[in-house]
Formats: structure tokens, C-alpha cells, sequence
């Protein structure tokens, strides 16, 4: 009789052309097959090779295994949008993976990279007092190039560079763009604004983010700085204001129009390192930097009234999301007014997520 080895090589061989007949079927679908025989013993070379696929990446959990400095997380966004600041915007985010605090740099390309790296180590250095120990990023060649690595070298920072196409080593930087452009698209989406906000909405979305607590009841704010954070402050995005133009900037010989103290205009944002908050004003198609604001979080639909025009008849538009419709010709009104009171902050240098 047939030795016991035999009786199970011949199974397996039975199987094995079997599995080939069906069609390389999985092992789970292979023994759904009624009277067929089956086994899990044998490896299938072609299954392997056309089969083969990305092996799981450990996950890198925030607050597990980690002090604040010791691992930074890096990752770079280019959006691609011709009403966006007319020819796009970069994001560079920096997240510490001890706390879940993120800084979020908004930059003109992949070369400000380094730039934004060390406002954000100093950053840490002077509110913790930490050095970077280590810095993940997804091989991008804004970190390969020279100066990088150089600074990276000469800091004593550890490079944990990820293998070539393979960014979910690199997932919390990756999950966390993907948390924060939910954000921003729902802000704009609720306040009807086009693209050309994204920008704004985008930051707002990280400022948000670092503090509002996850499902752990774990809020990155409060990690990082050791106290909960306020929300007094929170407005809703996009909604209509009405902020107060300083005597000085109404009273200046030059500035044409009857000087009154209060202008409408739309809410965008927290200003970075200040107790303000950003308004883009319609009207002058400009951006202004107000602490002095009364809000109507409930009104998305904005009627300009320009009563500053040296004109006696009044230029309007309305204003409804990002679709104007101006009633009369355009006129064009230059701000003289000092960066205390407003400030072309679409300068990429000051957008950028710091908290006061």
C-alpha cells in the first residue's frame, strides 16, 4: 500500500492541477468548489509573481513611543490652479509625531522647502526648547538636494528617508493632507467661495485641526503647548464681517470718499502670530489684517457699497461666493495704510500656521 508521504504528495500534485485548471483561484475560493481537490500547502510560483503586492507599513502612531522633537514628519502639496493666486500655491507641512502638531507653510515651489524647515526647527527650539532628532519625508527631491541634506548633516538630525515609490511609509504626513483638504473643501464649500480660497481655507484647516481633539480625545495643541487651547475666537469661515478702518488710514489727505469708519468684507482666517484675523475686502480686492471686527456668521451673501470713491454715485457689487457681479464700472482704490492695519498677506512668507 502507499505510504502515508506518497498519499499526501499525490494530493497535493492533484491540488496543484487543480489550482492551475481553475484559473490560480484564491485558496478561500479554491475549496468552494464542490468534489475538487484542495490543500493550502503549496506555493504557487505564478501566483506570487502576478499576485505580488505591497507588503503592509508599520504605522506610525502619535504620542506612541515618541517625545516631542524626537521624530518630525515632512510632506510637500502643489496645488495646481490657475485662479489660485493666478498660478498655483505649494504647502509644505511639518508635524511633530509626538503631539500631532503640525505647522503649515504655504510656498511658491519645492526650493522654499528649506526655508520653511528651519522657521520650524527654530520654532520648537525657542517655544519648547527641543532640537529635531530625526526627519521622515517621502525621498522628494526637495530633500535630496545638497543644501538640504548639508543642513540635515551638520544639525546632527537623522535622515529616515522612505524606500523609492512607496509614500504610506510616510503616512502621517500623507493621512494628514488628506484631513486637512476635507477641511478646507468643506469650509469652501459651506461658505460657497471658489478655489481661488483655498489657499486661505487650507490653513485655516490646519489651525482648526491642531485643536480639535481625534477620537481619542487627544487635542495636538494641548500636547504641544501643554494647555488646552481656546475657542472663544472660532469664527465661521467665509461669512460676512463688517471691520473697523483706523482713524489714521481715514484720515490721510489722499485717501478720496467720505471716510467712514466701517467696511465690509469677508472672513479668511486667523493671522498668524497675532490676535487678529484676516478679512479679504471685496471691494478693494485686497487683503486686511483687523482685530477690530463684528461678525454675521449666518450671512454668506455680500453687498459691497464702495463709499470711498471720489465719485458721488456710489460703486457696488454684490458679492455671492466667489461669483461677483458688479453693477457699475470698476474703480480702482490704492491702500496707503501701514501693515498694522493691512497687509498684502498673499506674500507667501507670512502664511504660515504659528500659534501666539
Amino acid at each position: 500500500p502507499p505510504s502515508a508521504d506518497f498519499a499526501h504528495a499525490k494530493k497535493e500534485m492533484d491540488a496543484a492541477i487543480w489550482h492551475a485548471r481553475l484559473g490560480h483561484p484564491s485558496t478561500g475560493r479554491h475549496r468552494l468548489v464542490q468534489g475538487i481537490p484542495h490543500s493550502s500547502d503549496f506555493n504557487c510560483d505564478p501566483c506570487s509573481i502576478a499576485k505580488m503586492k505591497s507588503l503592509p507599513h508599520a504605522t506610525t502612531n502619535t504620542k506612541k513611543g515618541y517625545k516631542p522633537g524626537e521624530l518630525v514628519v515632512g510632506d510637500y502639496k502643489w496645488v495646481n490652479n490657475s485662479q489660485l493666486d493666478g498660478e498655483g500655491c505649494g504647502f509644505f507641512l511639518l508635524m511633530d509625531a509626538a503631539t500631532g502638531y503640525n505647522a503649515l507653510y504655504a510656498v511658491r515651489g519645492k526650493d522654499e522647502s528649506l526655508s520653511a524647515f528651519l522657521k520650524f526647527e527654530s520654532f520648537l527650539k525657542n517655544q519648547k526648547g527641543i532640537s529635531i532628532k530625526s526627519f521622515r519625508h517621502d525621498r522628494g527631491k526637495e530633500y535630496l538636494n545638497n543644501a538640504f541634506q548639508t543642513h540635515l548633516s551638520r544639525s546632527g538630525i537623522m535622515d529616515q528617508s522612505t524606500a523609492g515609490y512607496s509614500p504610506e511609509s510616510n503616512s502621517l504626513a500623507e493621512s494628514r493632507f488628506r484631513v486637512l483638504d476635507g477641511v478646507a473643501t468643506s469650509l469652501l464649500a459651506h461658505a460657497n467661495l471658489s478655489q481661488r480660497f483655498y489657499k486661505n481655507a487650507f490653513l485655516t484647516a490646519s489651525y482648526i485641526h491642531n485643536r480639535m481633539p481625534d477620537s481619542n480625545g487627544h487635542i495636538p495643541f494641548e500636547s504641544f503647548f501643554g494647555k488646552p487651547p481656546s475657542y472663544d475666537h472660532f469664527k465661521v469661515f467665509g461669512c460676512k464681517v463688517t471691520y473697523l478702518v483706523p482713524k489714521q488710514v481715514r484720515q490721510k489727505a489722499d485717501t478720496p470718499g467720505r471716510k467712514f469708519p466701517g467696511r465690509i468684507a469677508r472672513f479668511i482666517g486667523y493671522a498668524p502670530g497675532t490676535a487678529s484675523y484676516l478679512l479679504w475686502d471685496g471691494a478693494r480686492q485686497q487683503t486686511v489684517i483687523s482685530r477690530d471686527v463684528v461678525f454675521s456668521e449666518n450671512t454668506f451673501k455680500i453687498i459691497y457699497q464702495d463709499f470711498d470713491s471720489e465719485n458721488d454715485g456710489d460703486q457696488a457689487y454684490i458679492e455671492l461666493g466667489d461669483e461677483q457681479e458688479r453693477q457699475t464700472a470698476s474703480v480702482s482704490i490704492q491702500n496707503d495704510s501701514d501693515s498694522s492695519s493691512s497687509s498684502d498677506t498673499t506674500s507667501f512668507s507670512s502664511a504660515v500656521e504659528h500659534v501666539s
